[in-house]
């Protein structure tokens, strides 16, 4: 599973990375919105995103994903309390809202409920097969990296 971690606290970051990449996640991590910005479309199976963050915060780049893409998770992990931020990240298509502090454990019970995909290969219809592992796209025979 590859993920897209966004987050500014550089310690919480690496925390973060080691915890998940122990669990075999791939993890491209980022402390500054845009630099996470320009990625977005990557291939990302799914997003971890803070919102106060430099540059481009959390809630433009979850916005920026729903523009095309509704389908792959984000979760949102933010010290922001205030119930509007909270309301505008649901509303904008975060699938769920961590606030901080929270142990590392819950948000990787998070990213295995929302986000883990079981098997590798998908097959979309016949001769359509997805490798989400190797973000492959074959179509009769004639593969596409994604």
């Amino acid at each position: 599973m590859k993920i897209l971690l966004l987050e500014d606290n550089k310690r919480l970051n690496e925390t973060i990375v080691k915890r998940l990449n122990a669990k075999g996640f791939e993890v491209h991590s980022f402390i500054d919105g845009q630099e996470a910005y320009d990625v977005i479309d990557n291939g990302y199976t799914c997003f971890i995103l803070d919102i106060n963050v430099p540059s481009v915060d959390g809630t433009q780049i979850l916005k920026r994903i729903r523009e095309f893409n509704m389908d792959t998770p984000v979760i949102i992990i933010s010290s922001t309390v205030e119930l509007d931020v909270i309301k505008q990240s649901y509303n904008y298509g975060c699938n769920d809202y961590i606030k901080k502090p929270f142990f590392i454990d819950e948000l990787e019970i998070k990213i295995e409920k929302l986000c883990y995909i079981d098997h590798d290969l998908i097959e979309i219809k016949k001769s359509y097969i997805f490798n989400f592992k190797e973000s492959i796209l074959e179509i009769d025979g004639i593969q596409e990296h994604l």
